[in-house]
C-alpha cells in the first residue's frame, strides 16, 4: 500500500493558508506587503500644542491669561467652568507650534501672572491625563499597602 508522507514532498507549505508551494514558485512568490497603518482621526487633524497654567489668581480671566502668553504665539486660551462659577485656578493655552509651547514655558514658568506665581507646563491630552493619574492613583495604593 502506498502511503502518502506528507513533509517527504519536495513542495513546502505556506504558512498562512497551508497550500503547497513549489521551490520554483516559492522564490518567486511574495507575501503582501502590510498596508501603511492609518492615521487615527485625532492625528489626522493639526496637532494641538497646549500649555496648562497652574496656580492662576482667581480674578485671571481667558483674556487675562490670553494676553500673558500674547508675546509667544498664542492661538487660544480659555478656563475651565466649574458648578457654581467657581474659579478652579488653572488654565489652558493653545499656542502656533511646539517651539511656541517650549518658548513660552522657558519664558512664563514661576513668573507672576494677576499677582501669583504660575507653574506652566505641556499639557497632556485627555486620554494620556487619564491614563497618567490611573497610574498614580496605583502607585500610591501600593505604598500604602507596602507595596513599592
Amino acid at each position: 500500500a502506498a502511503t502518502n508522507h506528507q513533509g517527504s514532498s519536495s513542495k513546502s507549505r505556506d504558512p498562512v493558508t497551508g497550500d503547497g508551494i513549489s521551490p520554483q514558485s516559492q522564490a518567486a512568490w511574495k507575501y503582501p506587503q502590510p498596508s501603511k497603518p492609518r492615521q487615527s482621526n485625532q492625528s489626522a487633524k493639526q496637532k494641538r500644542h497646549r500649555l496648562i497654567v497652574r496656580n492662576l489668581s482667581f480674578r485671571c480671566d481667558a483674556a487675562a491669561l490670553r494676553a500673558a502668553f500674547e508675546a509667544h504665539g498664542v492661538i487660544d486660551a480659555h478656563i475651565p467652568p466649574r458648578p457654581g462659577d467657581k474659579h478652579p485656578g488653572f488654565g489652558f493655552v493653545e499656542m502656533e507650534s511646539a517651539d511656541a509651547c517650549e518658548a513660552a514655558v522657558a519664558a512664563l514658568n514661576a513668573t507672576n501672572i494677576h499677582g501669583r506665581m504660575v507653574a506652566v507646563d505641556i499639557a497632556l491630552d485627555r486620554t494620556a491625563y487619564e491614563r497618567h493619574m490611573a497610574q498614580q492613583g496605583d502607585d500610591a495604593l501600593s505604598e500604602e499597602h507596602g507595596g513599592g
